[in-house]
């Protein structure tokens, strides 16, 4: 091969191992993400179903309604 062609072979074999390199690092980080954005749905929901058992508990009937306290 002439020096030429050479150059542009190892060129792009350089650009090749780069452009695998980065797409391994993108990859773990989308993992990543993927797997954190799923904690915290699951902490999002475990939150909505205890607001809203709090909220259920505040409508309760069965629970003392803010009264006077005896002295007044």
């Amino acid at each position: 091969m002439n020096d030429s062609v050479e150059k542009r072979l190892t060129f792009l074999e350089e650009r090749l191992a780069f452009s695998e390199r980065l797409n391994e690092t993108l990859n773990e980080v989308v993992c990543d993400l993927q797997n954190r954005l799923t904690r915290m749905e699951y902490r999002g929901a475990t939150l909505a179903r205890e607001l809203e058992r709090l909220q259920n508990m505040n409508r309760d009937e069965t629970l003392p309604r803010e009264e006077k306290p005896p002295h007044y």
